[in-house]
């Protein structure tokens, strides 16, 4: 009578048994740790000041005269919800399993201390060729040709975040699937783990900014332009609604030093093509008096009946 394969679907025993003779994974050394650092701070980093730079872009525009010519992330996935409503089913599954990978204990057994997929002795060669200098040169370069080639913020935008989320996460994350070489340096998920392992007050704002910042994220992205879906922004025409308030009264008393009319009401308007605050005001006994302030961001004009 023969002998069963022990293994009749693919070779599963032998894959766990070259597993077994691996023996448990490692910790990653302390080098590998650094670089991890090192890598992730300065793409996350990069990440940051391109996105900071997109929020900032029209008030660089107005006061530095610099243009920028990309808008934020949040911009670009509402722009995609516009064109494609199930964007947003999109944001809340790519960022739920990253909370659960960067928050969640590391399953042993199945992954390297690098966090990726662990292959059999000596399959995997260390490379340390792929830095985060050479990521951020060739998300640079693609974005300057991104640039070079659109002539619209949102397309901009498309092509630069899309090259720093491949040549800053996909590809280190890959090099081991793809070229069966490891880069070098701890991957992003474990990283973070002993990054918040430290059990000290680092660690502590570590996992509060971490959770903190996902769920800030989800909820941004997927019901955006959130949270000002749930009232109208605080600034219009320029101002804010206390300070349209108080120029008009302003505006009123230097009119009419002797007073008489009270602050009625404000509403946001646009006027002449222009957003604009029209704020009204009430002579004696509540009478309608006829004058109305205009306050655009550029302008403050008063009826004539605002005058004595």
């Amino acid at each position: 009578m023969s002998t069963p394969d022990p293994a009749p679907f693919g070779g599963i025993a032998t894959t766990r048994r070259s597993e077994a003779a691996a023996g448990p994974a490692a910790e990653p050394s302390h080098g590998e740790l650094l670089r991890g650092y090192l890598f992730w701070g300065v793409v996350i980093g990069a990440i940051l000041l391109v996105e900071l730079a997109g929020a900032l872009a029209h008030w660089l525009d107005k006061h530095v005269g610099i243009t920028i010519p990309w808008t934020t992330i949040s911009g670009m996935i509402g722009h995609l919800e516009e064109l494609w409503p199930a964007t947003a089913v999109v944001v809340v599954a790519v960022i739920a399993p990253v909370a659960v990978y960067a928050l969640g204990p590391s399953t042993p057994g199945r992954h390297s201390p690098l966090r990726r997929w662990l292959r059999p002795p000596g399959s995997v060669e260390i490379t340390r060729w792929y830095g985060a200098g050479l990521a951020l040169a060739l998300s640079a370069l693609t974005g300057f040709v991104g640039v070079a080639l659109f002539d619209d913020d949102f397309h901009r935008a498309y092509v630069i975040y899309l090259a720093l989320f491949v040549f800053g996460i996909v590809v280190p994350s890959l090099l081991p699937s793809v070229l069966h070489r490891k880069a070098g340096f701890t991957s992003l998920f474990v990283t973070l783990q002993h990054l918040r392992r430290r059990r000290d007050a680092l660690a502590m704002v570590a996992t509060v900014a971490i959770s903190g910042g996902l769920a800030i994220l989800i909820v941004h992205l997927a019901f955006y332009p959130w949270p000002d879906i749930t009232k109208e922004p605080i600034r219009y025409a320029g101002r804010s609604a206390k300070g349209a308030r108080d120029a008009a009264v302003a505006k009123v008393k230097a009119l009419r030093p002797q007073g008489g009319l009270l602050y009625s009401a404000q509403a946001r308007q646009v006027v002449n093509g222009k957003e604009a605050w029209v704020v009204f005001f009430l002579g004696a006994g509540d009478a309608d008096s006829g004058c109305s302030v205009i306050l655009k961001k550029e302008s403050i004009e008063a009826a004539p009946s605002c005058s004595e």
